[in-house]
């Protein structure tokens, strides 16, 4: 009966998130006995608050196996900065990952890209660490009309 009720409370906690907003300063905490994340996972983080939403906090097993989407708000985050999606405790390792995203994977939310890790934290913990994004250079007019040039000049003097 115990499981039964925890997986109840479960898929009523996830249904509830699946349309839930990021929330300004504040973190919302799910913390089931046994977690198991079959379906799609979907996390807000707000540079704002500096906090992830949601966020479990798991005493027994994580099993992974579905995807994760990740929306970030806000202005760019601090390269290197960690964001606790599951806090594993004990020592047992997550099972699994999200779907398409194993260990060092890199997701990317708008211009934002963070690098997942599932022994993150204190060893067993799912993770997302703000990493650098690149720059791409932008050319102005004058630059395309330069590069336009350089190549018109190129495939004359290839063809010669």
């Amino acid at each position: 009966m115990r499981i039964a009720c925890c997986v109840v409370l479960f898929l009523i906690a996830c249904s509830a998130f699946a349309s839930q907003q990021a929330v300004p300063d504040a973190i919302t905490r799910i913390e089931p006995e046994n977690l198991t994340l079959l379906t799609h996972l979907t996390v807000n983080l707000s540079s704002a608050s500096n906090g992830l939403t949601p966020r479990f906090d798991v005493t027994g097993t994580v099993t992974l196996g579905g995807g994760l989407t990740v929306n970030a708000s806000g202005a760019p985050f601090p390269t290197g900065n960690t964001y606790l999606i599951i806090a594993n405790d004990g020592t047992d390792p997550v099972v699994g990952t999200f779907l398409g995203l194993p260990e060092g994977s890199i997701i990317t939310s708008g211009v934002q890209s963070f690098r997942i890790s599932y022994v993150g934290g204190t060893g067993n913990d799912v993770v997302l660490t703000a990493i650098a994004t690149p720059v791409v250079p932008m050319l102005d007019s004058l630059g395309l009309f330069v590069l336009a040039i350089a190549l018109a000049a190129f495939a004359i003097a290839y063809r010669s």
